[in-house]
């Protein structure tokens, strides 16, 4: 058996720069989140068949926030760049929330999705089998609910801090990948 060393550059690599993902709110104008169910046990994401959860996804390598939320909306939902840019928008002031830990050595960026026309999105999506879209859901309620450990350490801490409130600012911005990218630059 060979041993492969480490050199200290990726070392310092791993240790400062935890696997990232994205967990996207998609909010109706009634102020309920999309939630999902996940239909396969996956440890190395803590996805537990049976709990509910949001639309997360995971980082690919090199990839940025505004990167990752369209592929996950993409691939997991199953929607297409024309289905995103008609049915979801994201807040000029507000929609990206942050970065904050997901599970224990894994961070994740926040990102609430104000979608206008629940009814037409739930048309739109065709999920892969690895999850089953349930509807919409109060989200102090879906913490009552058997939830994926990661989605209920970032929902308790959007729901502390307020971030899930107000619907009376302004949603202008039809999410784009340039629009996204655009986004994340002015928020640097």
């Amino acid at each position: 058996m060979e041993r492969k060393f480490i050199t200290s550059t990726e070392r310092e690599k791993v240790k400062f720069d935890p696997p990232k993902g994205a967990v996207m709110f998609i909010r109706d104008p009634e102020g309920r989140i999309l939630y999902i169910s996940e239909s396969e046990d996956k440890p190395e994401t803590g996805k537990v068949a049976g709990e509910y959860s949001v639309n997360c996804e995971t980082s690919k390598d090199g990839e940025d926030w505004t990167e990752t939320v369209p592929r996950g909306l993409k691939e997991e939902l199953g929607l297409t760049d024309q289905d995103i840019e008609e049915t979801l928008n994201i807040r000029l002031n507000g929609g990206y929330l942050g970065e904050t830990e997901f599970t224990e050595g894994v961070r994740a960026h926040v990102v609430v999705l104000d979608c206008d026309d629940p009814d037409e999105l739930l048309e739109r999506i065709k999920p892969v089998d690895e999850i089953k879209v349930e509807g919409w859901i109060e989200p102090d309620l879906l913490l009552s609910q058997p939830v994926r450990s990661g989605v209920g350490n970032v929902l308790r801490r959007v729901l502390s801090g307020g971030w899930l409130g107000s619907l009376s600012q302004p949603r202008s911005l039809a999410i784009t990948d340039r629009s996204l990218r655009q986004l994340a630059q002015d928020s640097e």
